[in-house]
């Protein structure tokens, strides 16, 4: 069993994608669990990929170390439509129908999935630059782990295709240890967003911030902030920025439409959603006082769960009220109103872009190719989980019974924030600790992926809701029903 350095879902969480130590790639289907396509490694190595939707259409990063290489391949044919080599290392890469996002250090580019032409470049960082040496570049890029250690960001699955990334700092600042209640103040330093067209900027892959080539050995969160933002792939507008976290950002999901953005801290301890269009908190969950790195997070299809994965080996579920659910469910009328409130894609002027990095135009068959796999895409431990150890349990029981003795005489406004939801159901992994853990939801199904080459399956119990929610801290965990596990 070969050990696993990156675990990632597509869109719908039906597949998984896994890179090995030696580059190779195998994508996975999930249910029946079966494997997909496994790459040659004699044709280059492959440290992560991203998958659309079901289709046979991959974007493999590679070769390892390096990153700098981008190619689009059909899995089904094993044949590669598209080569971008870029000048400095790839962080992410990110894809829906519309568009393909790919993070560097200083930039993200945004290209349109259909041909591939570069249409936008949003510039992270734009005080403190300087032109320092390619190599420079490549070695600060190249200490970070690329799929998991990157700049945090998110790509909403629909066509309504918004983007959310780490915001960073102007200058670097440490953050205190202790998670911070939610405040509506500014962080220090500026939105970060220069959505400037021109060629020169197209063309110019060299500018890094100093921030990073002087402090490439400081702690991450020294120069990260916990605040993101949030723009429009369509419109090719910033849509709002939202103070998340005191802390560093360690992971984020966006729900299908992109209105709901549930966040994470380094710390760990509370889980966030807020709202992407007005940029307030409308949740807040605790998954435990104690810090933990929260790996992986996702939503289920209808946003009535969500999910996380930590470092200890725990998997938390929350459940969130139908009220808030129901804003990230995909809106096909609104997401044809703002189509058509803007230019579409067909009609914008090309010659008014460069293409980055300078490489030929795909042709007629390729772009053919492309365009049909777009439209193919599929919409679509071995015993009964336990709960945590008796005493454990027991002192939760406890805690429970006391507050909601004398919570009666404190006003709600401290009861909220003394008291944040609590996960409904939980499982307790038998990995080793520190281990990649994950997770993918469908429906009620939780599918878990660790980097040791499992992949199990388990029942979500039905989530709480209305009154019953408030009461779920003192009847304890719901048991989630192990239902298979399959190792790859």
């Amino acid at each position: 069993m070969t050990q696993k350095c990156s675990l990632r879902f597509n869109q719908t969480h039906s597949c998984l994608l896994a890179t090995s130590k030696t580059g190779e790639l195998a994508v996975y289907n999930c249910d029946p669990f079966d494997n997909c396509y496994t790459s040659d490694i004699n044709e280059g190595t492959i440290s992560f990929a991203e998958m659309l939707f079901a289709t046979s259409l991959v974007a493999t990063v590679g070769p390892l170390n390096i990153n700098n290489t981008l190619r689009i391949i059909n899995t089904r044919k094993n044949t590669c439509i598209c080569e971008l080599n870029y000048k400095n290392s790839i962080l992410d890469v990110r894809m829906n129908r519309r568009r393909l996002i790919v993070v560097f250090l200083t930039h993200i580019l945004i290209y349109d999935v259909s041909c591939m032409k570069l249409i936008q470049r949003i510039n992270i960082l734009t005080n403190n630059k300087s032109k320092d040496n390619d190599n420079k570049n490549n070695n600060n890029n190249n200490n970070t782990n690329s799929n998991d250690e990157s700049l945090i960001c998110a790509l909403s699955a629909s066509n309504s295709s918004v983007l959310a990334y780490q915001q960073i700092p102007s200058k670097s600042h440490g953050y205190s240890d202790e998670e911070d209640e939610y405040g509506e103040e500014d962080e220090e330093g500026e939105m970060g967003i220069d959505v400037s067209r021109s060629n020169d900027e197209f063309n110019d892959d060299s500018d890094v911030s100093t921030v990073y080539s002087r402090n490439n050995n400081d702690n991450k969160s020294k120069h990260q902030t916990g605040s993101m933002i949030v723009f429009d792939t369509i419109k090719m507008q910033p849509i709002s920025i939202i103070n998340c976290h005191k802390n560093a950002l360690a992971v984020c999901a966006l729900s299908n439409n992109g209105v709901l953005l549930a966040t994470a801290s380094i710390k760990g301890t509370l889980v966030r959603i807020f709202n992407t269009r007005t940029s307030k908190k409308i949740l807040e969950f605790r998954r435990g006082s104690l810090p933990a790195r929260i790996q992986s997070m996702s939503f289920n299809n209808d946003n009535t769960i969500l999910g996380c994965s930590s470092n200890k080996g725990t998997i938390h579920f929350f459940s969130i009220p139908n009220n808030i659910a129901e804003l990230g469910v995909s809106n096909d009328s609104d997401v044809d109103m703002m189509y058509s409130s803007t230019q579409s894609d067909d009609s914008i002027d090309n010659s008014q872009h460069s293409e980055f990095p300078k490489a030929s135009t795909l042709t007629t068959d390729e772009l053919e190719e492309v365009r049909n796999l777009i439209d193919r895409a599929d919409n679509t431990s071995n015993k009964a989980q336990k709960s945590f150890d008796k005493s454990h349990s027991k002192a939760r029981q406890i805690s429970s019974l006391l507050w909601n003795r004398y919570k009666q005489y404190l006003p709600d406004t401290i009861n909220s924030l003394v008291e944040p939801l609590r996960d409904f159901s939980c499982i307790k992994l038998s990995s080793k600790r520190n281990e990649l853990v994950k997770i993918g939801i469908v429906d009620r199904t939780c599918y878990v992926v660790t980097s040791s080459g499992k992949l199990l399956q388990y029942t979500i119990p039905k989530p709480i809701q209305g009154k019953d929610q408030s009461s779920q801290n003192s009847t304890g965990l719901q048991n989630c029903i192990f239902v298979t596990e399959s190792q790859f």
